[in-house]
C-alpha cells in the first residue's frame, strides 16, 4: 500500500546533527502518517451489500444506499439527506446522513455493527471507529478569510472598475461575479474565489492578489498571484451555488473560464480547486445527479490528458469534450472575440472508449502535434534544461528505464529529477523497494530546499510547509515484493490520485532471484517489465523504472546492452536514460548521464552531473528562503 506523508522527519536531522532531544520534543516532531484503502473492485461491493441485503442504486461513479442506521430495505430513488455514497472503484464512501467519510473497511465494520443489533438503538454512525472523518468540516483557516472578505454589492463604483481591469476580467460583469459569491478584500487587493461542498458551505478558497510595481524599465507591471487554502487536499467545487435541479454542466480549468461560460450562456459551468490537476474522489458523488458533463479545459497537453483522464473518471458515457483551438480557444477567449459559446457546446464530442478508431476520432489530437509543438512535447525541466535539449519534455504513457552501476547515485539523480517535475504540479508516485521513505524524503526536502538541515535546523519548518504542498504520494512497499500488488497499488493511486508519474526504484525488487534457472528469472524479469509498460499505456501514466546493470568489467562504460535481463527492457522502454561514473576509471573522472534512447524524436546526447554534497543535489543553484509573506498569511496579519 502507499501513504501520503506529512514532512515531519525533523528529528531525523535532529538525530543526524548530534542534537540533544528531550522525550516532548520527540512525541511532538514524530511523523504522520495517513493510512489509504485496500484496492476493492465493484464486484466485491456488490457482493456485500447484497448479502447484507441492502439495497442500492448504481450511478455514473457511485453506488447510492441508505444510511446503515436508518435500516431502509429499499433502493434509493433520488438523492436526499440520507444517501450515502460509495465509489464504484475504490469503496470510498461519504454519508450524508452523519455527515462522515471513509475507506471502505471503514464502511463494512459499521455496516456489521449495525446488522449485529437486535434493535434500533440511539448509536451513532462510525462511533467505535477513529479513522472515519467528518466530511462537512469546514478549515478555521477559510472560514476567517472568508468572514474578511467584503461582499462585491459594498463596493464603490471606482473599486469595481479597477478589479475588472487590475484582475483582467473586463469581459466579465460584476453581476456574473457576484452570483458567484467572489469576494474582495480590499486592504491585499485581493479577489477570493469560494468552492462549495454539497451543502452549500465554503470548504476551500482560492485567492488572487494583484501586486503593482515598477519593472526593470521603471514601467508599471501588474502581477497576479493566487494560492489555495487549504493547500492540500483543497475540496469543493466553484460554482455549486448556482447547481439546482440541471442535469448538464461545463466543467473548466479556471474560475475565469466557469464565468465566461454562465455570462455568455446562462449555463452552469463549475471548477476544481486545482484545476484539472486533481480531481478527488470526494468530490465525485456531487457529479452524480448529472446526466451530461462537458469538460473544456485549456489548450496545453497536459490539461487535454487531464479531460480524457476526467472523463473516464466521471463515465464517459456521460461526458463530452471540447479541445481548445483557433476557432474554439478556452471560454473566456471565446468570449473576448465575440465567439458564440452555445455554438462551440454544441460541437463538443463524446468520448470514444472503442478499441479500434478512424481518423476522424484522432483529427484534432493529430492537428495538435503540428500546431502545438511545444505544448504537446510535455512538461519541461526547469532544473535539468539539458533534457528538454535532448527529450524535449516528460510526458505521459512513456516507459524510462534508467541504469547505473551501485553507488553511482541513481536514486538521487532520479529523485532530483522527479522533485522538478512535481514542483511544475507533475502528480507523482514513488516507490522505493530498496532505501526506506524517511531517508528518501530527507533527501528530497535537502534536494528542494538546497539546505543541508543539520548545519540549519531553523528553516526547517519554513520548507517543510513548502514542501508539503508538492503532489508527492509514496508506496509503503519495501524490499521484494509481488508485481500484481505493486500494480494494483499504482492503479489505485492513479485513479484516486490523479498520478501522472510513477518512480519504481528498482525493478530487481519484483524478481523472484531464488530461481537456480536463469533462464525462468528472464522470462520473470520480461513479465514485470511488460507489466510496467502496459501500465503506462493503458493508464496514460509515464512509468520511471531503475534496473540494475549487469556485471561489466570494472572501469568500462555501460551501454543499452548493459541493461540486466535479455532485450525485453530496452524495447519496451521509450527513453533509457544510462548514469555513467567515469569517477572508478580516472581520477578526474565525472558523472554524466547518458540518453540512448528517445522513442519521441530520436535526439540523444550526454548531460554533466556535478554532485553537491551539502544539498545532496546535482543541481547547484541559489535558493532563498521562502517568505513569510505569503497571500493568506498576509490577509491574516
Amino acid at each position: 500500500m502507499y501513504k501520503l506523508f506529512h514532512i515531519y522527519f525533523f528529528l531525523l536531522f535532529q538525530l543526524d546533527s548530534g542534537a540533544n532531544i528531550d522525550e516532548k520534543a520527540v512525541s511532538h516532531k514524530k511523523l504522520e502518517q495517513f493510512d489509504t484503502s485496500k484496492t476493492v473492485n465493484s464486484a466485491a461491493i456488490e457482493q456485500f451489500l447484497t448479502e447484507k441485503n441492502i439495497k442500492f442504486l448504481e450511478g455514473n461513479c457511485c453506488y447510492q444506499v441508505y444510511c446503515p442506521k436508518l435500516k431502509i430495505h429499499k433502493k434509493p430513488v433520488k438523492t436526499t439527506s440520507s444517501d450515502l455514497f460509495i465509489n464504484k472503484i475504490t469503496g470510498h464512501f461519504v454519508c450524508f446522513k452523519c455527515g462522515k467519510t471513509g475507506d471502505w473497511s471503514h464502511l463494512v465494520d459499521n455496516i456489521l455493527i449495525f446488522h449485529q443489533m437486535k434493535k434500533k438503538v440511539n448509536k451513532e454512525c462510525f462511533s467505535e471507529i477513529d479513522a472515519v472523518k467528518k466530511w462537512n468540516q469546514v478549515d478555521s483557516h477559510v472560514e476567517t478569510i472568508w468572514a474578511q472578505a467584503e461582499h462585491l454589492e459594498k463596493l464603490t463604483a471606482d473599486v469595481k472598475q479597477n478589479i475588472l481591469e487590475d484582475f483582467e476580467l473586463d469581459q466579465l460583469t460584476f453581476e456574473t461575479l457576484k452570483s458567484f459569491e467572489v469576494r474582495f478584500i480590499i486592504s491585499k487587493n485581493s479577489l477570493v474565489f469560494p468552492f462549495f461542498n454539497l451543502e452549500g458551505n465554503v470548504t476551500s478558497i482560492k485567492i488572487l492578489r494583484c501586486r503593482k510595481g515598477l519593472d526593470e524599465n521603471d514601467e508599471m507591471k501588474t502581477t497576479l498571484k493566487e494560492s489555495i487554502i487549504p493547500s492540500h487536499q483543497p475540496l469543493g467545487l466553484f460554482g455549486w451555488n448556482l447547481v439546482n435541479d440541471i442535469k448538464e454542466i461545463v466543467l473548466t480549468s479556471t474560475e475565469k473560464d466557469a464565468m465566461a461560460i454562465k455570462q455568455a450562456t446562462n449555463q452552469v459551468a463549475l471548477t476544481l480547486p486545482k484545476g484539472p490537476s486533481i480531481l478527488p474522489q470526494e468530490v465525485l458523488p456531487s457529479f452524480e445527479r448529472f446526466s451530461k458533463i462537458v469538460v473544456w479545459f485549456s489548450d496545453d497537453i497536459n490539461s487535454w490528458e487531464a479531460a480524457k483522464l476526467f472523463s473516464r473518471k466521471l463515465n464517459h458515457k456521460r461526458c463530452f469534450i471540447i479541445r481548445p483551438s483557433l476557432k474554439s480557444p478556452v471560454p473566456y477567449q471565446a468570449l473576448v472575440e465575440e465567439l458564440s459559446l452555445r455554438s462551440i457546446l454544441k460541437d463538443s464530442k463524446r468520448i470514444h472508449k472503442e478499441s479500434i478508431k478512424n481518423f476522424s476520432d484522432l483529427r484534432s489530437e493529430v492537428y495538435a502535434e503540428f500546431t502545438q509543438i511545444e505544448r504537446v512535447t510535455g512538461v519541461k525541466w526547469q532544473r535539468y534544461k539539458t533534457l528538454n535539449t535532448i527529450l524535449k519534455g516528460h510526458r505521459r504513457g512513456e516507459l524510462t528505464v534508467v541504469t547505473g552501476a551501485t553507488g553511482s547515485g541513481k536514486t538521487t539523480f532520479i529523485s532530483d529529477y522527479s522533485l522538478d517535475l512535481a514542483m511544475q504540479g507533475v502528480n507523482t508516485l514513488w516507490g522505493s523497494f530498496e532505501i526506506n521513505n524517511i531517508r528518501l524524503l530527507k533527501m528530497m526536502i535537502t534536494q528542494f530546499s538546497q539546505r543541508n538541515f543539520s548545519k540549519n535546523l531553523q528553516d526547517f519548518d519554513v520548507w517543510a510547509d513548502k514542501f508539503e504542498e508538492l503532489p508527492l504520494y509514496f508506496m509503503t512497499f519495501h524490499g521484494q515484493q509481488k508485481i500484481p500488488e505493486v500494480l494494483d497499488t499504482m492503479a489505485h493511486a492513479v485513479y484516486v490520485h490523479d498520478i501522472s508519474h510513477v518512480i519504481v526504484d528498482n525493478l530487481q525488487f519484483m524478481v523472484g532471484m531464488s530461481s537456480d534457472n536463469p533462464g525462468d528469472r528472464f522470462l520473470q524479469h520480461d513479465k514485470v517489465v511488460a507489466g510496467f509498460r502496459r501500465f503506462a499505456t493503458q493508464r496514460n501514466c509515464h512509468v520511471t523504472l531503475v534496473i540494475h546493470p549487469r556485471k561489466e568489467k570494472e572501469g568500462e562504460p555501460l551501454t543499452t546492452a548493459s541493461i540486466f535481463g535479455s532485450a525485453k527492457p530496452t524495447q519496451e522502454a521509450d527513453n533509457i536514460m544510462l548514469l555513467q561514473d567515469k569517477r572508478v576509471m580516472t581520477v578526474t573522472g565525472k558523472k554524466y548521464v547518458q540518453i540512448t534512447k528517445n522513442r519521441y524524436d530520436g535526439d540523444l546526447g550526454v548531460i554533466p552531473l556535478n554532485y553537491d554534497k551539502g544539498s545532496m543535489s546535482y543541481v547547484v543553484k541559489e535558493v532563498k528562503l521562502p517568505s513569510d509573506q505569503s497571500v493568506d498569511s498576509d490577509i491574516e496579519n
